[in-house]
Formats: structure tokens, C-alpha cells, sequence
């Protein structure tokens, strides 16, 4: 009974969740400041988590504890400013989006959707094309966030989508191919 429902402290979602619910997560291992605290959670860590709460349909809620003198620890300044980083060339994969439409988590990444748009968010970049499996409609574009004027091939037969992607990641952590659906 409520407004919405909170997954444990940093609590990955098993699969996709109907309803407003959220995963809370610190970073570190306190919800308040402490001073003997320095295990620090990394980048790729709370990148994953974003990317994994949000393909699933969660808020991520993200806890910062000040000091006493309301001073945000340098460590969290540090990472919060990488993961705004990260928003700002991959943001529209996060902001505003649904679950993905796998049912389960493709070996590859994750998947976000808005409207006709769908968002690929790859932990690995692949080495060889990348195959796409289940998707009804017609793909009419595939690019690069972060990497706009990147060339994507693609051709699709069925429900299958290869996509041939650059050699080199745009992102060191997750990578973001935005496909727009006919």
C-alpha cells in the first residue's frame, strides 16, 4: 500500500516491474556521512545500476551523505560529476524512458524505449556485427549517442537486426545506439 514501492539498498531489479518503484543506492556504504567510510562505489558500478534500473522501469535514487558541516565528500563530487557527464551525451536513453522490451536481459546490455525509439545501452562494445533478435518493427534508423556522425549499417530480415558499428566504443563504460522504429 502506497505511492510506490523501493526495491533494498542498491538492489538491481531481477526483471522488468509494472508500477512506480524505485532502487535506493549510496556511495558508499553508509546512508549518513562516516568518517572511517572510503569504500567508494566506482563509475562502471553506478553506471550499470542506472542502466539496469532504468531498463527495468525503476528509479534510480541516488544518496549523497554531507558532512555535519553540509559539505558533499570529495569522492561523491568526483563521481557524480562522471555520471552527469555521461547524461549529457547519453541522457535521452535514461531521462523520460521505459522498460526495454526483452523480457530478458540480452548478453549485450540493456534496452530503454521512448515513443519509437528504442535504446540499445551495450556494457561491451562488440567486436563484430551486432545481432538484435525480436524486434517486430522495422528499423528506419540506428545512430551513436555520444558519436552522432558515426556511420551504422544496418539491415534486417524478419525479426532480425545487424547492426555493423564503428571499431572503436564511444564510451569507455556503456555505449548507447539509439534505433528509431517505423
Amino acid at each position: 500500500v502506497g505511492d510506490y514501492g523501493s526495491l533494498g539498498d542498491n538492489e538491481h531489479p531481477a526483471g522488468n516491474v509494472t508500477g512506480a518503484w524505485e532502487t535506493p543506492a549510496t556511495l558508499n556504504d553508509t546512508w549518513g556521512f562516516k568518517t572511517d567510510d572510503h569504500n567508494w562505489k566506482s563509475l562502471e558500478y553506478l553506471l550499470y545500476l542506472l542502466v539496469n534500473c532504468a531498463s527495468k522501469g525503476v528509479n534510480y535514487l541516488l544518496n549523497v551523505g554531507p558532512t555535519a558541516e553540509g559539505v558533499i565528500p570529495q569522492p561523491s563530487v568526483d563521481v557524480l560529476k562522471q555520471v552527469g557527464e555521461w547524461l549529457d551525451r547519453n541522457g535521452e536513453a535514461i531521462y523520460g524512458t521505459v522498460a526495454g522490451p526483452f523480457l530478458t536481459d540480452p548478453d549485450w546490455g540493456r534496452a530503454t524505449a521512448k515513443g519509437n525509439t528504442r535504446y540499445l545501452l551495450l556494457k561491451e562494445w562488440p567486436t563484430t556485427d551486432l545481432s538484435i533478435y525480436g524486434l517486430k518493427n522495422r528499423v528506419t534508423e540506428a545512430l551513436i549517442l555520444g558519436k552522432p556522425d558515426a556511420t551504422v549499417e544496418l539491415s534486417q530480415a524478419g525479426d532480425l537486426l545487424s547492426l555493423r558499428l564503428p571499431v572503436d566504443a564511444p564510451e569507455e563504460i556503456v555505449s548507447v545506439i539509439a534505433l528509431t522504429l517505423d
